[in-house]
């Protein structure tokens, strides 16, 4: 087994027949597609945990309950829950009666003490207080509609009826502030008012339970579960599986045009083994002729294209994670030399050892087949056919 070894590591960057340069290219090519899949793997779970954080922040909670016999105050006592707090929700119309204009929104409603959470007071910002009986619009909606603080507006809901399901109801409701968010689609649509307030309007029906997690979201939804059996419990990518879906087919797409862009590098690399394998024919008759198997050659054959192939891993990981941990310098200089502003949009670039490791493995695992692939012709060389043909 030594004396495998020995060989194949010594074929592996021989100076012989200009066969280093071939084993150097065969290496940086796979260091290349190993730090291009190690960066973009990166930028796209920064760039998504960053739209991800965001959307958590204001367009869904952890984990959403229904039904629950369990108040905010106990739901708080489970382990994994950070803070739990009712709120209300629904679809309603707005109108001007000035002008007659009118905008759908979603109606969105917080106890006072609840706007109080970091998660949600870092991100709302009010221009005044959100007084009781009192409605927040955004400054789209405002700007949209015209309103100015204290007009008092004409909302459009549906309410539970005495002899049908649903009925529409309109009430009026004073404009008591603006407010603006850090995600424009939250602003766009919604506009937000007291719980009391709502509830005494709508009734209990749109009322949900919001939670925001410590841990882990999936292990914390299981313990509410289990303390609270007959709550419907949602997570938020269930919650917000339109958004989720979208986020990881990107991903996914991410992954296929990288997997295409090494597939191109391990065809290259077939070949360019072939080829290096090819001129080391003489080498394996002459090992042949000295005893050793056929089973010996292909391993040493094999063993060299392995060893190349991690020699190209150990460079691409170690390129890849040191630019992932330097990736806002790298963009401010691409953006000072290509005067552009990619760098503007804030995010922290990172990937998982898990991650990682799946990728080595899966290229270490393709890169072993087209070997396999580049020298399988090799194998089966006879000694005497490549002594005929090296004599012609």
């Amino acid at each position: 087994m030594s004396f495998r070894f020995k060989v194949s590591s010594r074929y592996s960057f021989s100076k012989i027949r200009g066969q280093r340069t071939a084993a150097v290219m065969i290496t940086l090519g796979i260091a290349a597609g190993i730090i291009a899949m190690i960066m973009v793997s990166s930028i796209m779970n920064g760039l998504q945990g960053a739209q991800i954080d965001r959307l958590r922040n204001l367009e869904s909670y952890d984990i959403v309950i229904d039904n629950s016999s369990l108040s905010p105050s106990q739901l708080e006592d489970i382990k994994g829950v950070d803070k739990a707090f009712s709120y209300g929700e629904t679809s309603v119309l707005i109108t001007d009666r000035t002008s007659s204009r009118s905008v759908s929104v979603r109606l969105r409603a917080f106890s006072p003490d609840t706007l109080q959470y970091p998660r949600l007071k870092n991100n709302l910002v009010f221009a005044g207080r959100l007084s009781s009986n009192g409605l927040a619009l955004s400054t789209p909606i405002i700007s949209n509609l015209r309103f100015l603080k204290g007009d008092n507006i004409e909302i459009t809901f549906l309410r539970q009826g005495k002899k049908t399901a649903v009925v529409p109801y309109t009430a009026d409701m004073e404009v008591s502030t603006a407010y603006a968010s850090t995600l424009r689609s939250f602003s766009d649509t919604t506009a937000l008012t007291d719980l009391d307030t709502f509830i005494e309007i709508m009734g209990n029906k749109d009322i949900h339970t919001g939670i925001y997690c410590s841990s882990s979201v999936s292990k914390t939804a299981a313990l509410i579960k289990q303390a609270d059996p007959g709550a419907v419990v949602m997570q938020w990518p269930e919650y917000n599986k339109t958004i989720y879906s979208a986020l990881m087919l990107e991903k996914a797409m991410v992954y296929v045009f990288l997997s295409f862009i090494f597939l191109i590098i391990c065809v290259n690399l077939k070949n360019s083994t072939g080829r290096l394998i090819d001129s080391r024919k003489q080498e394996g008759a002459m090992l042949r002729a000295l005893g050793a198997t056929r089973k010996d050659i292909n391993f040493i054959f094999m063993a060299q294209g392995i060893i190349l192939c991690l020699a190209g891993e150990a460079i691409g990981a170690i390129l890849g994670l040191l630019a992932v941990r330097n990736i806002q310098k790298i963009l401010v200089a691409v953006d000072a030399v290509a005067h552009t502003s990619i760098s503007s949009f804030p995010f922290e670039a990172y990937i998982s050892t898990g991650e990682t490791c799946g990728i080595l493995t899966g290229v270490l695992l393709i890169a072993i087949l087209f070997t396999y692939l580049g020298c399988r012709r090799t194998y089966k060389t006879e000694i005497m056919e490549v002594i005929f043909n090296v004599s012609d």
